[in-house]
């Protein structure tokens, strides 16, 4: 009878894993300079019980990043990042700083992006 039960408990929190994964496309942005920011998800992650995995067909929530430079008197590096789980369920963040030189440069978006993951790891929901 404990076997069973042990059997069971394996089973469902292997299920329940398989719920919690996430596939994450682009984990890198090229700036216009030439340089990158890579970016790492792992601790965001594990603090709400999500895993990556390397297969898209696995996960059942993708998470997209995107930058861009908004003109404007002052120019901003305006970023933006999105869970999307299978069921349709979408959590955004987004978050701009100001640059202070004539374009962004790659700090900008570097504290740009540090802010909207911080975001992200506030507003997605832990996974059970």
């Amino acid at each position: 009878m404990r076997a069973l039960l042990v059997i069971l408990s394996m089973l469902f929190s292997l299920s329940a894993v398989a719920n919690c994964k996430v596939y994450i496309p682009v984990k890198y942005f090229l700036h216009d300079s030439g340089y990158g920011i890579g970016f790492d998800f792992t601790a965001i992650l594990e603090k709400k019980n999500y895993q990556e995995t390397l297969i898209p067909e696995e996960a059942s929530y993708q998470i997209n990043l995107e930058g861009t430079e908004v003109m404007g008197r002052l120019h901003k590096a305006q970023t933006y990042m999105e869970m999307i789980g299978r069921d349709g369920e979408v959590v955004k963040a987004e978050k701009s700083v100001t640059c202070f030189t004539q374009y962004c440069a790659v700090s900008d978006y570097s504290k740009s992006f540090n802010q909207t993951m911080r975001q992200l790891g506030k507003l997605i929901p832990s996974c059970r």
